[in-house]
């Protein structure tokens, strides 16, 4: 029987019999929560969760004490509702665990993972394939596998929609249901009460449900609201009033002002997969398909599931307006985009399926395999899956130890982190492209609970770029960024630009202290000296220093009086300050390729180590000089950032590539090495700048591109 292309062609697809619905159901959900435990176990300890953790630890506190009072005025990250941080608190009521361990951090993790595992078994039931991608989608994997308040009010809304619908179709009593999951949600977190915009225009363009119903609709909402947010309890409209006012300020404040997004930034979130954590999300993320079908698809919703775009729409619209652009607020996105990319695929597919009974064109060009091919692939994609997993959980084991810090799930300003250094009173101190940060570690997370971000933008700092910082024998901080020398001793500033240091080029790339308290910075123009009057200069062409492009400062301090080393581009110079004398050593004889003296590090055995670009490593030891190079030692480039002494004996060298941006960590050791690069390790690859040791024995490591790593070796033992 011949068709014409006018006339409807109903296709019935062949189905596998003994197969049902439930089955694909129960395939999603386990590739679902394989994903979730897999970043459980490896995501890195994001910016909110020590402050959700606490949360839960102080609220656990106050139920075994009985202290309801407590629970209802608890002050403590009040702009958020109570109920995720409720149910964190279940660990600490169960065990006693102590605040910050290891262990409350992957049990409340594994909650979340419970009602992020919840919302893709809902979708799966109602649409497998949009269930299939939700279990894909990396976002969505991140803030459902942490301690992130997402996971419950993502799974409260998804519920919320979907039996609203039902009760339209004649299914009244899931109303009352629906009802209270949308008071869930916004007990939950504010922002997810958006989803409102979606059951007006349901509501609307369906009806269904009588004005009665829709009014106790939202009294069951309200009440709900109310019942599962205790700090309502007591003055709840000047609460409610205070919450909103302090969202409005917040959008002012350090932290957003810190990333500065562009008012775009919610697409950015959603057009691609989690671009921070490689090593967790190695698998093909559903996350820049999904948009793509959800624009492709998005005029087939607007005749048949109106709803899911008004959903995406409207939430995105709002996420656009709103100020506070944090990736987690994209979740409330991600289901109506599976769903709008899933019936696109399956209307797709149908139009194939059409055109192809009517043409037949595969059937004439592509000839039916034969069953061992079949059987040959299957073999061949479990053995690629066995041996990729395999591969990454090794690697997840030689991770152990390595923290990983961005600057977009941190308070970490920059990702570019020049130097890091340790003050007087035991806090970090972090040198970045967007201004300086104090972090104060704790017990719970590398930042604390209350860091510190100072820039151009929040005070008196001349220049954002910082490239270096010092903290003087008086306590006070000399701060080196692309445009000037700044001083601030905690609450004064003062900056001194080119002119007043006398030199040409206002960028300053590094500062020292010597015994009399003299301040020593240079530039790619020369040094100056402060003698806290006065600024000396010190140039080439007065034949002190070898050239005027100066990389590093070191003081060799030494009983009968101060060395200052100068790092230069052709070697290294060496200022007798007690004899006043000046010795050049052109050091670009001593090897092939050269660049520079880029780092030096006078020791503890009274060396100095210079690190090259391009000559590798030297070491001036009683007026001779050794190098280590790619030729003759295991260093596996010539191209040494900087150089840093953890204890006596022991150096960590940042190497970089010589090709290429990025580079790897290398811990020298009476002339043993030992390389830490992505293969091998956490470290994660960027050209490491700076280190520093804290007091827990934790290798700080700033990279010029990729943010922080940090590293304590897991099999050592505290002393």
């Amino acid at each position: 029987m011949s068709l014409s292309m006018d006339e409807e062609v109903v296709i019935t697809l062949p189905k596998i019999r003994w197969w049902k619905k439930s089955y694909s159901v129960a395939g999603i959900i386990i590739i679902a929560l394989l994903l979730r435990l897999w970043a459980v176990w490896q995501l890195p300890l994001d910016a909110d969760e020590p402050v959700y953790l606490k949360g839960g630890n102080d609220y656990a506190e106050m139920i075994k004490a009985g202290n309801w009072q407590g629970i209802i005025n608890y002050e403590y990250n009040r702009e958020h509702p109570a109920l995720v941080k409720l149910i964190y608190s279940i660990p600490y009521l169960i065990y006693e665990a102590p605040f910050g361990s290891n262990f409350d951090l992957i049990i409340n993790r594994l909650i979340s993972v419970v009602f992020g595992i919840g919302a893709v078994f809902i979708i799966s039931s109602v649409d497998p394939l949009a269930g299939l991608f939700l279990a894909f989608h990396t976002m969505t994997i991140k803030y459902t596998s942490e301690v992130y308040l997402e996971a419950l009010p993502l799974l409260a809304i998804l519920g919320c929609v979907l039996l609203f619908q039902k009760a339209q179709r004649g299914g009244k009593r899931w109303l009352w249901v629906s009802a209270i999951l949308l008071g869930i949600a916004g007990a939950c977190k504010y922002t997810y009460l958006m989803i409102v915009f979606t059951l007006v225009y349901m509501w609307i363009s369906k009806k269904g449900l009588s004005w009665k119903q829709i009014v106790g609709y939202l009294g069951i909402a309200i009440a709900a609201f109310f019942v599962f947010n205790p700090t309502l309890w007591f003055h709840p409209f000047e609460r409610i009033i205070t919450s909103i006012t302090y969202h409005a300020s917040y959008t002012h404040g350090s932290d957003v002002l810190t990333d500065m997004y562009p008012w775009y930034q919610p697409i950015t979130w959603i057009i691609r997969e989690v671009p921070w954590h490689p090593q967790v999300f190695f698998f093909l993320g559903s996350d820049t398909l999904i948009f793509w079908l959800t624009i492709l698809g998005s005029f087939r919703a607007i005749k048949k599931h109106s709803w899911e775009l008004v959903w995406f729409g409207s939430c995105l619209l709002i996420l656009l307006i709103w100020p506070t652009k944090w990736p987690q607020y994209s979740l409330i996105l991600t289901v109506p985009m599976c769903l709008i990319a899933s019936d696109f695929v399956r209307a797709m597919v149908h139009w194939v399926k059409v055109k192809e009974s009517y043409w037949e064109y595969l059937k004439e060009m592509l000839p039916v395999p034969p069953k061992a091919f079949w059987i040959i692939l299957i073999l061949l994609g479990v053995g690629l899956l066995g041996g990729k997993l395999y591969f990454e959980i090794q690697m997840a084991i030689l991770r152990r130890g390595w923290i990983s810090i961005a600057a977009e799930v941190t308070p970490l300003p920059s990702n570019s982190v020049h130097d890091i250094k340790i003050s007087k009173d035991g806090n970090i101190v972090l040198a970045t492209a967007n201004g300086i940060s104090f972090w104060k570690p704790d017990e719970s997370s590398p930042w604390g609970k209350d860091s510190i971000w100072l820039s151009p933008t929040n005070s008196d700092m001349v220049g954002s770029d910082v490239f270096t910082i010092l903290q003087d024998q008086k306590g006070a901080w000399w701060i080196g960024t692309d445009l000037a020398l700044n001083y601030f001793d905690g609450t004064k500033w003062d900056d001194y630009l080119s002119a007043d240091l006398g030199l040409a080029d206002p960028k300053i790339h590094a500062i020292a202290e010597d015994s009399e308290g003299n301040i020593w910075v240079g530039t790619m123009s020369g040094a100056a000296m402060w003698d806290g009057k006065q600024w000396a200069v010190y140039l080439a062409k007065n034949n002190q220093l070898m050239d005027d492009a100066i990389f590093t400062i070191e003081v060799e301090k030494n009983p009968t009086g101060d060395v200052i080393w100068f790092g230069n581009l052709g070697g290294v110079t060496r200022y007798d300050v007690n004899h006043g004398t000046w010795i050049q050593e052109d050091l670009s004889s001593y090897g092939l390729g050269w660049g520079g003296v880029t780092a030096l590090l006078y020791t503890s055995d009274q060396r100095m180590m210079v690190g090259t670009i391009g000559g590798g490593l030297g070491i001036w030891d009683n007026g001779s000089w050794t190098f280590y190079r790619t030729s003759n030692s295991d260093i596996p480039y010539n191209n040494i950032s900087t150089i840093y002494e953890s204890e006596p004996g022991v150096f960590w060298l940042g190497v970089a590539y010589p090709s290429e941006p990025g580079g790897v960590v290398v811990k020298f050791t009476q002339n043993e090495w030992m390389q830490f690069s992505t293969r091998n390790s956490g470290f994660t690859g960027s050209e490491p700048v700076t280190f520093i040791e804290d007091k827990q024995k934790r290798l700080w490591i700033g990279m010029a591109t990729n943010g922080m790593n940090i590293y304590k070796n897991p099999n050592q033992t505290e002393k």
